[in-house]
């Protein structure tokens, strides 16, 4: 009955929209004219592209002359013949409209490289405003464009250039362009000229940068560029083009980074009255790359050293064109990665790491951006795309024909109910502004939205559902807790609230199964109580060989960052549970020693150094410290030499109220302790072997991941102690 319903309800949206009102109508790509200059056989020229590809093509860039307000060209083979290209690149370009007419050719002018004196010339005052647009409008009939691109970089960025009164002298050539535009048109009885934009994604530049209504309604659409989120400017790995946010931001950026994404991005445009049908969403052919610090953090959030290695073809550091991946993807053996909470996709080769769209990712996009009613998409560059085919072995233009696969899926929809049944079966965002209000007062009399009755979605699209353990469970039992959800896809519990405290919890193991599930029975009830977002890694040494906790909680770190975005790291002896639910296990602005207190030492604290026992990090505190010494064999240590470093990096130790900070020992058979003889002289230079001992040199094997009902059980071998341990 339901789906019935809803087969008559998309029936209704189809009938009741209008041709404008369909999404997805602009597939616009652009053309760099320095292209035919990479060293790339054959090289691209724009009569090489197929006119069927793009509905629009700007041809990037023209700039524009400040003391005569002319546009003018700034590569020699824009206009001119020459021995390389032959005819004029604006004459070939043209060619392609003999193949396809309904193809729609721009100029664009400006670009990163022209900052914004031109801009600030042409807008600075009415008679430079007509001055501009009319020699504009000139060049434009010369070379047969079908409009300008204006894209300013950025307007009300005075750090570049941008004139104090650049957003609305921006605001005031657009309104000039509008009118210019259509009387030229009534005056030639030629074919309207478009007037377009390449627009900023970062919130800031929107809102100091445009008049963002009367912007698009002058405007015949504009394309946000919602790439280049991250980038060597970063201390961070990071994707170029992430659909959505993260749970967590990486530790090193700062909190207002929730925006860089391009739901984020594209909902502000619309939010600030920004029509969705004149919005293109900016994709990427190409993406950003990093050289990591440390080669075993290599997530997303790792530390970088700086840009990955410049590409054989595009020759810069921090960057590289699709092809370019690829070719490494092949050649290099690099490891790709799927990022399901962003949607994206990223690749690591020992200490290079390169963050990127590919064609999944891409299809992606597209279908939301037709969920969200947009009008169009933008590629920068054709040029980034593997053009011959040859290097990713997906066909020529595989990232541009994969905007084009999901088009042509979406306009033979409109024809076929059927096939958008399919589609609202499939994806999880049904855009509600796409739907009538009829049809949406259908949909709400005959759908429950009942907590009771439905699941929900986690960020990496798992469905889930109440936690609650099976009552034959004789290891351990835990009550029902309303805050938490069981991954169904998997049999281990991981805890998932609407929270920013993301917490991963790491408990050194060895022979001590009873220990274990008494902690386990006690601290999932608080962590629950405390509604934290958490994971349990129990990190074993395997073997019987003399004890590294050192490397064993090391190596737990290193798994569990690479697995999730956490932001809290907590270190926890398997014999200590927590007497106090105020006792937060979350993250502090320093190193925060939580088990001040143990019964076996009479609630006291022994000494000033003392860390151990439970003690939590965050990201920042363990990439700064680079963790625990991997020189400590036997027993102890290895928590006062982690203190040493952290005051040698000025960190304060944040400890609970000596009444909240309490723990019980469990009982057990002591061992008689190994103490590695040359523990005094290690203490000693804690400090000075901060930068090459830790989790950057730890060496070890991770012999086995096995995911158990209340924990991930990690099985880690850490070799042979030096020789001379005693």
């Amino acid at each position: 009955m339901l789906r019935k319903l809803l087969y008559l309800c998309l029936l209704e949206l189809i009938y009741s929209l209008n041709t404008s009102d369909i999404p997805l109508q602009r597939r616009v790509c652009y053309f760099a004219n320095w292209a035919p200059y990479r060293e790339l056989d054959p090289p691209l020229y724009p009569d090489k592209i197929d006119p069927t590809l793009c509905t629009h093509i700007h041809y990037a860039f023209a700039k524009i002359d400040a003391k005569t307000l002319n546009l003018i060209p700034t590569e020699e083979h824009d206009m001119n013949w020459t021995e390389k290209s032959n005819m004029p690149l604006f004459i070939r370009l043209y060619s392609l409209k003999r193949r396809n007419p309904a193809l729609k050719i721009l100029l664009a002018v400006g670009g990163w490289s022209a900052k914004s004196t031109g801009f600030n010339m042409a807008t600075r005052s009415a008679h430079n405003r007509l001055k501009f647009i009319d020699n504009t409008l000139k060049l434009l009939r010369e070379w047969n464009f079908d409009g300008i691109d204006l894209d300013w970089e950025f307007p009300g960025e005075e750090e570049r250039g941008a004139d104090k009164l650049s957003k609305q002298n921006l605001n005031y050539l657009v309104n000039d362009f509008r009118i210019a535009v259509n009387e030229e048109a009534e005056k030639s009885g030629k074919r309207k000229l478009l007037v377009t934009a390449a627009v900023a994604a970062d919130p800031i530049k929107i809102n100091n940068g445009y008049v963002v209504k009367n912007f698009c309604q002058q405007l015949d659409y504009i394309s946000v560029m919602t790439y280049d989120y991250h980038g060597t400017w970063d201390n961070a790995t990071g994707l170029n083009s992430p659909l959505y946010g993260r749970n967590t931001e990486p530790f090193n950026h700062k909190s207002d980074n929730n925006w860089k994404n391009a739901n984020y991005s594209i909902n502000y445009w619309i939010a600030n009255g920004c029509p969705p049908e004149k919005i293109n969403f900016g994709l990427a052919a190409y993406g950003r790359s990093f050289t990591l610090k440390n080669s075993t953090l290599n997530r997303v959030g790792s530390p970088i050293l700086k840009g990955g290695i410049a590409g054989a073809y595009t020759k810069e550091e921090g960057i590289y064109s699709y092809f370019e991946i690829c070719d490494k993807l092949k050649s290099e053996n690099w490891k790709k990665h799927w990022d399901d909470k962003q949607q994206s996709v990223y690749a690591t080769h020992e200490d290079q790491w390169v963050g990127y769209d590919n064609q999944r990712s891409i299809a992606l996009k597209v279908k939301w951006a037709y969920t969200m009613s947009l009008g169009g998409t933008m590629l920068w560059t054709l040029d980034f795309d593997d053009y011959t085919g040859e290097f990713c072995d997906e066909g020529a233009f595989p990232i541009a024909s994969a905007i084009k696969t999901v088009f042509e899926e979406f306009s033979n929809s409109i024809n076929s109910t059927d096939s958008i049944i399919e589609f609202t079966k499939s994806t999880t965002l049904l855009s509600t502004t796409a739907l009538t209000t009829k049809a949406l007062t259908t949909l709400n009399k005959t759908t429950s939205l009942s907590s009771s009755t439905t699941t929900t979605t986690t960020p990496n699209n798992k469905k889930t559902f109440p936690f609650i353990i099976n009552n034959d469970d004789s290891k351990l039992s835990l009550s029902y807790n309303s805050f938490s959800d069981i991954d169904s896809d998997s049999i281990t519990i991981i805890f998932r609230n609407n929270t920013q405290l993301n917490i991963a919890i790491i408990i050194p193991y060895r022979d001590r199964e009873d220990h274990l599930f008494t902690l386990l029975s006690y601290l999932h009830p608080i962590l629950q109580r405390q509604q934290l977002d958490y994971k349990i890694y129990v990190t074993e040494q395997a073997g019987n060989g003399t004890f590294n906790k050192a490397i064993v909680m090391n190596a737990a770190f290193i798994y569990a960052f690479n697995e999730d975005n956490y932001n809290c790291y907590c270190f926890h002896d398997v014999d200590l549970v927590p007497e106090d639910d105020r006792n937060m296990y979350s993250c502090g602005k320093y190193p925060k020693h939580m088990s001040i207190g143990v019964d076996e030492m009479n609630y006291q604290l022994q000494y000033e150094e003392l860390i151990g026992g439970v003690l939590i990090l965050g990201t920042e505190h363990i990439i700064a410290s680079n963790g625990y010494s991997n020189l400590y064999w036997g027993w102890g240590a290895e928590d006062d030499d982690l203190y040493y470093r952290f005051k040698g990096l000025g960190y304060k130790i944040e400890r609970p109220p000596l009444k909240i900070g309490r723990y019980t020992m469990m009982k057990h058979q002591k061992r008689k302790p190994q103490l590695w003889s040359k523990r005094a002289k290690l203490l000693y230079s804690s400090v000075n072997r901060m930068t090459w001992d830790g989790v950057s040199s730890a060496k070890y094997k991770l012999l086995n991941v096995t995911q158990r009902r209340f924990y991930t059980h990690l099985l880690i071998d850490v070799g042979e102690p030096p020789v001379g341990f005693n």
